[in-house]
């Protein structure tokens, strides 16, 4: 999840290698200056499934560098 000003793009991979965005990014969307976020997993059929999200990390963005 990658949040900058009022718009949020989200990306996803199925094998934790190869990262791709949705097709139309959310903007405009109205967020407090402080957020809470999670991960989830989701599937398309009616089967019993799983997850295991391993070595997940959520951190704070490094502030950036001011220009010299």
């Amino acid at each position: 999840i990658a949040r900058k000003d009022k718009a949020v793009t989200i990306s996803h991979s199925f094998d934790g290698k190869e990262w791709a965005a949705p097709v139309t990014p959310r903007q405009g969307l109205e967020f407090p200056d402080e957020v809470t976020v999670g991960v989830f997993y989701a599937h398309s059929t009616h089967q019993i499934a799983a997850a295991t999200f391993d070595g997940l990390t959520i951190e704070k963005p490094k502030e950036p560098k001011e220009p010299k």
